[in-house]
């Protein structure tokens, strides 16, 4: 079964967080940078918290030391994210790296596992 690539603009989803997100992934610069409908593919280099991983608005888990700080009560999700996704695709290169694809998965340093819904 050929595997799904995923754009700038999916949906993302922490097994600590409480509500979605969207991945985010810059343009890059060319012919069709800026074209009506295109969206810009992921590779698996785009793991980046606060950029490429904006947030799920609160983190439940007890290893962010906000939450375990509160006992408990959730905090504001910051993404700790310091390895990129995995596996991807290494047979479909974006931009010199693997594609990023639906069944790939992005580790938080608190636990939480990121999932492309």
């Amino acid at each position: 079964m050929p595997r799904t690539g995923v754009c700038s603009g999916a949906s993302i989803h922490c097994s600590f967080g409480t509500t979605p997100s969207q991945l985010l992934v810059a343009p890059i610069p060319g012919p069709a940078a800026g074209v009506l409908g295109q969206s810009t593919p992921a590779n698996i280099l785009d793991y980046q918290p606060g950029f490429n991983i904006p947030g799920f608005a609160l983190c439940l888990s007890m290893a962010n030391p906000a939450v375990s700080a509160s006992m408990g009560s959730p905090a504001p999700c910051t993404p700790m994210t310091n390895a990129p996704w995995t596996p991807g695709d290494p047979q479909s290169l974006v931009h010199g790296a693997p594609a990023l694809t639906q069944d790939s998965v992005c580790m938080c340093v608190f636990g939480g596992v990121i999932t492309i819904d």
